[in-house]
């Protein structure tokens, strides 16, 4: 009977703290790590938030897939670290994953967004083979 009522506490504990969670926090917990190398906060502009990060499969072949990742958030929230399980997963089966920030309204409108993206894939073209 104490079994039994250890697991539903345990159960019921981690349900609590899932529920609590956004579902981004929770596939980022979810997501194992260990399968990949990350370069961390990347300046690819010049604005504070024209930051990017590199998830590398740890076993890293020479010519590997690269997917660049552009998040949601309706142009006005958001943030890498939000999608880490991304750059985990993709990086877990064999592929580099790009992960960048980028400009958000009221700063700048759809211009701005199209030209932090072209600046992020001009980057990771330029400096993905380091």
């Amino acid at each position: 009977m104490i079994k039994i009522a250890l697991r539903v506490w345990v159960v019921g504990g981690l349900l609590g703290l899932l529920l609590g969670c956004s579902p981004l926090k929770v596939l980022n917990l979810l997501t194992p790590a260990g399968t990949y190398n990350k370069a961390s906060d990347l300046k690819y502009g010049k604005d504070p938030r024209n930051r990017l990060d590199v998830y590398t499969p740890v076993n890293r072949a020479a010519d590997v897939p690269v997917v660049v990742f552009f998040y949601g958030g309706s142009w006005n929230s958001g943030s890498r670290s939000d999608y880490r399980f991304v750059g985990e997963a993709l990086a877990a089966r064999g592929i580099v994953a790009v992960l960048a920030d980028y400009r958000l309204y009221p700063q700048v409108h759809y211009q701005g967004f199209l030209d932090d993206s072209a600046r992020v894939v001009g980057w990771t073209r330029e400096h993905i083979r380091q």
